[in-house]
């Protein structure tokens, strides 16, 4: 709905609910103890005949020694003894029957959604105020966005019996936030053709954001363009971002997990091979000579990944100072020049390796720091025995540089 009141009041209010559901279909997954039982085939005492060594002894032991070891050891997708089982020859075509047994469909769903609604007012307050050089263009308005996310699973990888899930953790989750947001903007126009200021325009904007998942967060922007002279534009702005986490961040099932890290970097072979204050960070965590067990480092490390419900935003500061030069005595020519400054703090990343954290950890000025936070040691022998390698808000990034380009057009007879 929007409509016009006057040239200093413009409204429009909207609402758009959006929803996607997908079905991703394996029409044959491998199910690894259907498969096991499936080759592990004998001849009928009785028939002579091919069949399944559980349908003679459904007591038969699970294969073991060379085969890949199943996530889940046994026979758990079907009983044992109960005539299902068909028999497979690996040294022939497989049979439709056979692939049929160890062969199965399996389904994951993932549904999105998304309602919004937004209210905006417009305007110029040339009607009741005007500046020397303008009215005061604004905009003022709300939003309200709800958004949530669910993913089911097939019940045979949930309890790790497919092929795939041996290779992924699938763990159903349904998360989702809601935010109320407040915004504002105003292009004031200061000055108008006087000298060397044909135009000066001051643009600001700010939006306060409250989310169920992070609390409240400010967004703010200021920029002035200065136009001295009809060849020569300077502009400049300072911005404040901010990237509340998305659901999936937040929301993604934990799970801890038997993990490992390649080496320890406080252990007596690695304690110089790091930064200058590797040594004294180690020393508050290890006794004298501390030599990690290896068997520790790569099995016994509990690792904890996933989603993280303490995630608070990613702030951007971004701060740009530029020239527009088009010259009257070289028509056709223009001229652009930007210098930004880029600094983005509390970033978000995921799936950090265990062995970074730990490494961080210690190779930081202090032990002060946020990858010390995610790691366990034993008090009595040093070693390392958990790491928090969920989502974490860790990532700095910060750049600057100068963008420009140089444009020459001109007419061919």
């Amino acid at each position: 709905v929007r409509g016009k009141v006057s040239e200093a009041f413009n409204y429009e209010l909207s609402a758009n609910y959006g929803r996607t559901d997908t079905v991703l279909t394996n029409a044959g997954e491998l199910i690894p103890d259907r498969f096991y039982a499936s080759v592990d085939a004998i001849a009928d005492p009785v028939t002579g005949q091919p069949i399944c060594r559980s349908d003679i002894d459904p007591n038969t032991p699970f294969p073991t020694s060379g085969f890949p070891a199943p996530a889940l050891p046994g026979f758990n997708t079907f009983a044992p003894g109960d005539g299902s089982c068909v028999p497979t020859n690996l040294f022939a075509p497989t049979s439709a029957e056979a692939a049929n047994f160890f062969l199965l469909r399996t389904e994951q769903s993932f549904e999105l959604e998304q309602f919004v609604v937004n209210g905006t007012i417009t305007g110029n307050s040339a009607e009741f105020l005007e500046l020397p050089a303008g009215g005061i263009g604004y905009a003022v308005g709300f939003e309200y966005r709800d958004e949530r996310s669910a993913y089911e699973p097939d019940p045979l990888q949930v309890a790790n019996l497919g092929f795939l899930s041996a290779f992924s953790d699938d763990f159903a989750f349904n998360g989702g936030f809601d935010v109320f947001e407040g915004f504002a903007e105003v292009n004031i126009p200061i000055l108008r053709d006087q000298p060397f200021a044909e135009s000066l325009d001051l643009d600001a904007s700010v939006r306060v954001a409250d989310y169920s998942s992070v609390g409240t967060t400010t967004s703010y922007a200021a920029g002035l363009v200065w136009q001295p002279v009809n060849a020569l534009r300077i502009r400049g702005s300072y911005n404040r971002s901010v990237r509340a986490p998305n659901i999936g961040e937040i929301s993604t099932p934990q799970v801890t997990l038997p993990g490992q890290i390649s080496s320890d970097p406080c252990s007596a072979e690695n304690i110089n091979n790091g930064s200058s204050t590797r040594a004294a960070n180690c020393a508050q965590f290890v006794p004298a000579g501390f030599v990690s067990d290896p068997f520790t480092t790569q099995f016994a490390v509990q690792v904890t990944s996933g989603g993280n419900p303490n995630l608070t935003e990613e702030t951007a500061d971004t701060f740009t100072i530029g020239v527009v030069f088009q010259p009257d005595f070289i028509p056709g020519l223009t001229v652009i020049a930007d210098y930004y400054n880029i600094d983005i703090q509390d970033g978000i990343l995921s799936g950090v390796a265990d062995e970074v954290i730990v490494t961080n950890c210690v190779d930081a000025a202090t032990t002060n720091n946020p990858f010390c936070d995610a790691v366990a040691r034993d008090g009595a022998s040093g070693e390392v025995t958990a790491v928090q390698a969920t989502n974490l808000n860790l990532s700095a990034i910060r750049g600057e540089g100068i963008d420009y380009q140089i444009t020459y057009d001109f007419d061919l007879d």
